[in-house]
Formats: structure tokens, sequence, C-alpha cells
């Protein structure tokens, strides 16, 4: 399977439809209003004897992906048949994970820890399923993700070092269509915080900080997390959006959370 490329992936926002169904108990009413959902052109191979479908991913098929995607029976047996490409693994569990935010139902987050174990470049695909099971509706689902998002850091595979800042950038996209709940994605990251992955967590922390600053639910716990793994750290980074808010002042939660932030970046002067 070495010679099989690894795709080139992209992830796209993919917004929920009107509902035009008319029968009770349909799912739109329960279905997050936006999805993330990745693409990539069709990979070709010529002593693979497999559907198209299996190997390939294109934006026409985003919204039947991302919406109308069922779990398939062989999604469990992937990582055995294909160890070499996680990209390709992730891209395939990745709407299954999609819908773990939405509630309590098992949505494969599970395998996430196998995945991290595959071998392959870590890219945006991966990035994304460890996003969507850091706010899985299950308490187990969540620690599954957490401990990938361990595992892949310490891997040293190519672009590991930088899964904090992929999974943080994806957590900020999913938190700004409104679909990220900011307290399990805390408890999530403190929980990888606590097993030593300071630098991942600072990382895909400080892309949340922005959007933190301005959620009451969730919020402050988020920034919380932020001042520990960025005092684990000895973080110094700058923060425009954290300075403006520490000038507001105020006396929420949000405020103290922020300025205490501030001063262990060393932001507030």
């Amino acid at each position: 399977m070495g010679a099989l490329a690894d795709p080139a992936v992209s992830v796209v926002d993919v917004h929920l439809r009107k509902c035009r169904h008319r029968h009770t108990g349909c799912s739109c009413a329960t279905s997050a209003p936006l999805r993330r959902t990745v693409v990539f052109a069709p990979l070709t191979h010529p002593d693979l004897m497999l559907p198209p479908e299996l190997l390939g991913r294109p934006p026409e098929g985003a919204y039947t992906r991302a919406y109308q995607s069922a779990r398939s029976s062989w999604s469990t047996s992937w990582p055995f048949a294909f160890p070499s490409h996680r990209e390709l693994l992730a891209a395939y569990l990745q709407p299954m994970l999609a819908q773990s935010a939405d509630g309590n139902a098992h949505c494969g987050a599970a395998l996430l820890p196998a995945l991290a174990r595959a071998s392959g470049p870590v890219g945006p695909a991966f990035a994304l399923c460890l996003a969507y099971g850091l706010t899985a509706g299950r308490s187990s689902e969540r620690l599954a993700a957490t401990d990938a998002f361990v595992l892949i850091g310490q891997s040293g595979v190519p672009g590991s070092a930088e899964v904090g800042a992929r999974v943080g950038r994806e957590l900020a996209a999913l938190h700004a269509g409104g679909v990220l709940v900011l307290r399990r994605v805390a408890a999530s990251l403190a929980g990888a915080l606590q097993a030593g992955a300071a630098a991942q967590v600072w990382a895909a922390a400080r892309m949340l900080v922005p959007g933190a600053l301005t959620a009451s639910a969730g919020g402050p716990d988020l920034l919380a997390l932020a001042t520990a793994a960025a005092s684990a750290i000895e973080a110094r980074d700058r923060l425009p959006e954290l300075d403006a808010a520490v000038a507001r002042g105020g006396r929420t939660r949000i405020a103290t959370e922020a300025a205490r932030l501030a001063r262990t970046l060393g932001a507030s002067g």
C-alpha cells in the first residue's frame, strides 16, 4: 500500500439546508446548523480493486456526507486495511464523528486512539476528527479523543508538532459556527494537559481564546485552561483580543480569567 499517495485534503463548511421532510422523527431538528467535512480528489492505484467512492471525497458530495452519512460496517476495519494512510482513514471516520457533537450517540471516537497509532502524516482530516471528538456528547468519546490527541503529539510523525494548532483552528471554526460546547473542550484539553501535552494544549487553546472572551457559557473554563497551559510552558504570546478585553475591564468571571491569562502571558505589562 506504500505506493498509494496520501490525499491532498481540504476542509469545507457545509450548512444545514431547510428541512423539507413531512414525517415526524426527522433528524434535521437536532442536527447542527453547520458541519465541517473533508474533500479530496479521487486517488488512483493500478493494483487496488476497490470501489471509486472509497478513494475519493469529491466536493459535490460534501452535503450528503456531512448530514446524511450513516455508519458503515467497513468503517471499523479500515485502520487494519490501510494502516499507512492516516488521512485516508480519518476522511471516512470524520462524518460519523460530526454526529457526535449533536448528542449522546456513539459515533466512532473510540477509534481515534487506533488512528493515532496508524502511520502516515497528520493532516486536516485527522485534526478535524480530533476536534469533533473533543466536543462529543459522550464523556467516553471525549476521553478517547483526548488520548488520541496526546498520543499523536508524542508520535514524532510528520505533522505531529503542528497538531495542537491544527486542532485549535478546527475548534475555532466549529465554535464560530455555533456547534462547539466550550465546557466539554476545556475539560478534554485539561485531561491532555494533565497527561503532559502542555505545548499541544496551549497551541489549541490560544486559537479559542478570542471566541471564549465573548462566550459566557464555557468561556471562563476555556480561559482558565489556557492560563494553566500557558503557565506550564511559560508562553509569552501576544493576543490582541485579550489585550482589548483586559483594557475594557469588568467584574465578570470572563474578565477575571482574561486578566489572569494576560498576566501569565505578560500581555498586561
